[in-house]
């Protein structure tokens, strides 16, 4: 789709990935609000699981609290394609892949990494795609706050699947080109 950003999952992708986090009660009316789910009829993970997910951590939470702001519910597909592409934002308008999430903790990253995308308005440079995927590692980690050499790996990570992209020229920053 054309004017989305993608979110690829980087190769050493399995170095950033931790088993599963914490735990603890969630309210679960609200968030399910935000998501739409309309078009699947057998999803691979349930808003449910999404939701307890993103509750098991404080970006995760924060993300929560963003998505009540999105002009629309996050859209989730399930279709196969072959590409990576986890997800897509665009003005506010996210939708997740399912079936290239390899678990709910990938859609729940997955969810985390186009909202921050939305959050701050940016996208379409490398140091964007690296403040969404420090988000990501600060869930998977459970942590507020990353190493040096965290944000080392994630630079790395990023600058190798997005040659493409810039590190910040061509990007934008809420719709602003830079």
């Amino acid at each position: 789709m054309e004017g989305f950003r993608r979110a690829k999952v980087p190769e050493n992708a399995e170095k950033v990935l931790t088993s599963d986090v914490g735990s603890g009660k969630i309210n679960l009316a609200k968030p399910l609000d935000m998501m739409n789910y309309n078009d699947i009829r057998n999803p691979k993970y349930t808003k449910e699981e999404i939701v307890e997910e993103l509750n098991k951590t404080a970006i995760g939470k924060e993300t929560l609290k963003v998505m009540e702001t999105l002009p629309e519910p996050i859209r989730f597909l399930d279709y196969y394609d072959d590409s990576e592409v986890r997800g897509y934002e665009s003005n506010g308008l996210i939708e997740i892949n399912l079936r290239n999430c390899k678990s709910v903790v990938w859609a729940a990253r997955t969810v985390i990494h186009e909202t921050t995308h939305y959050r701050y308005g940016i996208g379409g440079s490398q140091w964007a795609e690296c403040v969404c995927v420090a988000q990501e590692l600060k869930h998977t980690r459970n942590v507020e706050k990353l190493s040096r050499a965290d944000l080392r790996l994630v630079v790395d990570a990023v600058v190798k699947a997005y040659p493409e992209l810039k590190w910040r020229k061509g990007g934008t920053v809420y719709g602003k080109k830079r």
